[in-house]
């Protein structure tokens, strides 16, 4: 929210559009149906209930950010692969000017700039804004 908002007056001033990104992670639910099929449903039912909790905020940021005449698309998308690749081949793909990205996880070692942050300023062609 913090990090949106931020963005907020940037995409008015320079008239842009927002392109909301959020992905649901898979691979540790379904690492509990290698015990049984039940669990294996289960974690899919639970990967189910997590796009469409994702999506209906998506919705409620999309149908703030039109009120205030800020155009916005919404991806919610499976992982595919790192999170920083599918931040980067979606922005590729969607030929955005800019990637807005916050960086929230402060271990020791990464205590200056977090990995998906990193990589993400790294793989990206294009400018990578980071916020803090």
């Amino acid at each position: 929210k913090l990090a949106l908002n931020s963005l907020i007056p940037l995409a008015q001033t320079f008239h842009s559009k927002i392109q909301l990104f959020s992905r649901v992670d898979v691979s540790i639910y379904y690492l509990s149906g290698l015990t049984t099929g039940a669990a294996f449903s289960n974690a899919e039912d639970i990967v189910r209930e997590i796009e469409a909790m994702k999506k209906k905020q998506a919705h409620k940021w999309k149908e703030r950010l039109t009120k205030l005449q800020i155009p916005t698309d919404t991806f919610i998308q499976r992982e595919k692969k790192s999170l920083e690749l599918d931040i980067t081949n979606l922005a590729q793909q969607q030929k955005v000017d800019l990637i807005a990205i916050q960086n929230r996880r402060q271990p020791q070692a990464e205590r200056f700039l977090g990995s998906t942050a990193r990589n993400v300023l790294v793989r990206a062609q294009c400018p990578v804004l980071i916020l803090r």
